[in-house]
């Protein structure tokens, strides 16, 4: 059968587009094997911030300046102002990161409170932003991550509250120096934090009950092999009550180890 130039040329189009393709479900023979874990380090590492804000709200880097938890489950606000609608706390830096914060408290009207009552107010919501650089074992950032969460089920005597939200997470020079070669990436993210159960009043070994938080990732691989290449990936941190959660990266699933904020073997 002779083979037209029309079906040659048609073919060659096909391969050049399929080449070229860096959709998520794309081949990835040309990044490193590696990728799914690294992914999985630098939401582990958000993941364990996370965690310490819906356990302690002073965002677990800074003590008696922000929504500290006040004798059984209530709040203190030293140190923030309140404009009218919301505490407006000062900016604070600590191990090379800056923080700003700022919150507000809700009847379950949704009606703004110069002050949590624990009988009427029903919700608060916390906004927060965290910038500088990280060093973990065998990983380094430089990061800068949005929040805007919300905890409900304040309202009268309680033994767990409810968080949901939404936040970014850019991680520039995300260096990882474990199992193999040395990789560098950047990293874009939107995380979406759904029904994290936190039991009430919190303790020594408090972890989330249940609950998810979902990162959609960007990555550009900046040095090392595939170099040049983007891929998208889906992270989810599931919780279940003790400090070892989980994250699965497409069809992969590790350990994190929420008090070290570090990701831990392949389950």
């Amino acid at each position: 059968m002779r083979t037209t130039p029309r079906l040659i040329a048609t073919g060659a189009l096909a391969l050049l587009l399929g080449a070229c393709s860096d959709s998520a479900t794309a081949p990835d023979l040309a990044v490193s094997p590696l990728l799914n874990r690294d992914v999985a380090q630098v939401v582990a590492d958000a993941a364990g911030e996370d965690v310490s804000i819906m356990v302690d709200p002073s965002l677990g880097t800074v003590s008696g300046n922000f929504m500290m938890a006040g004798p059984g489950g209530g709040f203190r606000t030293g140190g923030c102002v309140f404009d009218g609608a919301r505490f407006i706390c000062p900016g604070v830096s600590t191990d090379n990161l800056t923080i700003t914060r700022s919150f507000a408290f809700f009847d379950a009207q949704g009606n703004a409170q110069g002050a949590f009552d624990p009988i009427t107010t029903a919700s608060a919501n916390f906004q927060s932003t965290v910038s500088g650089e990280i060093s973990r074992d065998a990983w380094s950032a430089s990061i800068e991550r949005s929040r805007n969460m919300t905890v409900s089920g304040l309202a009268g005597e309680e033994t767990t509250r409810t968080w949901n939200g939404t936040g970014t997470n850019n991680v520039a020079r995300s260096r990882h120096t474990d199992g193999g070669p040395n990789r560098t990436y950047n990293m874009a993210s939107s995380a979406v934090t759904t029904n994290v159960v936190v039991p009430v009043p919190r303790g020594e070994g408090t972890w989330p009950l249940s609950g998810t938080i979902t990162h959609t990732v960007t990555v550009t691989i900046t040095d090392g092999e595939g170099s040049g290449n983007t891929r998208t990936r889906t992270a989810t941190v599931t919780f279940n009550g003790t400090q070892f959660a989980t994250v699965t990266v497409g069809d992969e699933t590790f350990t994190v180890d929420l008090a070290e904020r570090k990701v831990g073997p392949r389950r």
